[in-house]
């Protein structure tokens, strides 16, 4: 599945299955910690273990960092994400931030712009 349909269908998936087949999906993928937006996922004791990241904005020209989560309400933004190479996972790297809240120039697939607002929504770690 897309990093836009993954929600979703877990969002469904949720309701349906039983403990016992929750157990065994979460053996076979190896128990993640962290969904694929990089949302923190309890362990079986409902224990939540938060990474410690900052945001895209935080990081200043010249800085380079992993993406550690995205916004995961819009399909269309995910994709767009995606395009761009800023998923969970990738290197990021700030190429410029546009004075008076204007927009952040990044390279992370490839090179873009993205609004402050956006970006102020991007999870990175060192």
């Amino acid at each position: 599945l897309g990093l836009d349909a993954v929600h979703a269908e877990a969002d469904r998936l949720e309701h349906v299955l039983s403990e016992t087949l929750e157990g065994h999906i979460d053996e076979a993928l190896g128990s993640p910690t962290e969904d694929p937006h990089g949302d923190p996922i309890p362990d079986s004791a409902l224990r939540i273990v938060q990474a410690e990241t900052r945001r895209l904005t935080d990081l200043g020209p010249g800085d380079r960092a992993t993406v550690q989560g995205v916004p995961d309400g819009d399909g269309d933004l995910l994709r767009y994400l995606a395009e761009l190479g800023v998923v969970p996972g990738q290197p990021v790297e700030l190429i410029r931030a546009e004075p008076f809240g204007g927009p952040i120039t990044l390279r992370a697939g490839r090179s873009a712009a993205i609004s402050r607002q956006l970006a102020d929504e991007i999870r990175v770690s060192s």
